[in-house]
């Protein structure tokens, strides 16, 4: 029996009604003998007492709170890293601007000296090392 049937079931009975049951279309040359539906009841809950009512009410005030102090700590964590965020990226933009002002400098410098020839920059070779020496005995 499908779902959808016995909690059709289980309705009618909770009504005092008679239940209602859709038969499965099977082939008429094979069919299965029918069965009893097993119809199986609950017992109702008994209703909670004021003690447990309050009980309940106690424990969800707690948990608001708890989400609300968890939401407040996230928020401040998410805070602080937009400032360590923030921070980083104007330290970065303090040594860019550095950078170019050393740049500006050294192309002023260049710009001035323009009737002059650049300085000739030499190479220092590096001295080559020694060659193998093989001594014969």
């Amino acid at each position: 029996m499908t779902k959808k049937k016995e909690s059709i079931a289980t309705l009618a009975i909770l009504e005092n009604e008679e239940p209602v049951l859709e038969e499965e279309e099977t082939d008429d040359a094979i069919q299965a003998p029918k069965q009893e539906p097993k119809l199986i009841l609950k017992k109702p809950r008994p209703p909670k007492s004021q003690k447990q009512l309050d009980a309940w009410q106690i424990t969800k005030e707690k948990g608001i709170i708890a989400t609300k102090l968890r939401k407040q700590l996230a928020d401040e964590a998410k805070q602080i890293k937009k400032e360590e965020k923030e921070e980083r990226i104007v330290k970065t933009a303090i040594v860019i601007k550095r950078k170019e002002i050393k740049r500006n400098k050294i192309l002023d410098e260049v710009s001035d000296g323009e009737d002059e020839p650049p300085p000739k920059i030499r190479k220092i070779k590096e001295p080559e090392p020694p060659a193998h020496q093989f001594i014969f005995v």
